[in-house]
């Protein structure tokens, strides 16, 4: 391994809690890593999610895309007081993380794509008989319908259900992190999600996008954030070939 020191400050929109583990090599090249989460995830649940889960049997098929839509799914669950039966349900999980939630919780997941993504998903169920099979969904608010609608063509019933919405997390959480930002120059911006990459936008309020990032290192967590950000101009030039925040560090620590 290269052990030489690296001046570098590299930003990831990802909280501490979150990430440092996958950034104790960075760190120990001497890069000042600084962890700005950009989102803040909170449940917006409904009846009708409430009712399929009170009638979660009726389901072939559970896609859990994100860690968080394993912890609001949970929560929910927690909430009305209910045990199900996962047993006769087939478990998608899309990426490693997500799935060590689920087992971690007790649920056993029976299949996780190569590729971190609704692409990886799709090509992963395409063998599988999806005809007439109900399969649910709980997803953002703002989720792409790419999944959905690749499901639909296999002759899928799907249930898309939105349990949390994606905002701003509250100015004051983040203040000492923005000056610090503000008052000195990064190198590398590691972004984990469009939305990440959306409110990093609106929190500097930038209004030259391509600009701001001129001669910066952009690291993309896989191929939707990567199309976010060059949608405005701006190149990408990190897309770790999987895509989760592990894969994301070894792809920065290449280039220290």
């Amino acid at each position: 391994m290269n052990n030489k020191s690296t001046d570098k400050t590299i930003l990831i929109t990802r909280s501490k809690e979150e990430s440092q583990k996958d950034f104790v090599e960075i760190e120990k090249r001497g890069a000042k890593v600084i962890y700005y989460p950009t989102i803040e995830a909170s449940p917006i649940f409904s009846k009708e999610f409430d009712n399929h889960l009170s009638n979660i049997k009726s389901f072939d098929y559970i896609i859990f895309t994100s860690k968080n839509s394993v912890k609001f799914f949970l929560e929910r669950v927690t909430d009305l007081g209910l045990h199900p039966d996962y047993s006769k349900i087939r478990i998608v999980a899309t990426g490693n993380k997500t799935a060590d939630l689920l087992s971690y919780n007790g649920i056993t997941v029976d299949l996780t794509p190569q590729k971190y993504s609704a692409e990886g998903v799709l090509e992963l169920l395409q063998n599988c008989s999806l005809n007439n099979k109900n399969v649910l969904i709980p997803c953002s608010a703002i989720a792409r319908n790419e999944l959905s609608i690749g499901l639909k063509t296999m002759n899928a019933n799907v249930y898309n259900i939105p349990i949390y919405e994606i905002s701003l997390p509250e100015k004051y959480e983040l203040t000492p992190e923005t000056k610090y930002i503000k008052e000195h120059q990064i190198d590398i911006f590691a972004f984990t999600s469009p939305s990440s990459f959306n409110n990093y936008e609106l929190i500097f309020e930038i209004e030259n996008t391509a600009s701001y990032f001129k001669n910066k290192t952009i690291v993309a967590i896989g191929e939707t954030t990567a199309q976010a950000i060059m949608d405005k101009g701006i190149k990408v030039d990190i897309i770790p070939t999987k895509f989760n925040v592990e894969a994301l560090a070894s792809a920065i620590l290449k280039i220290l």
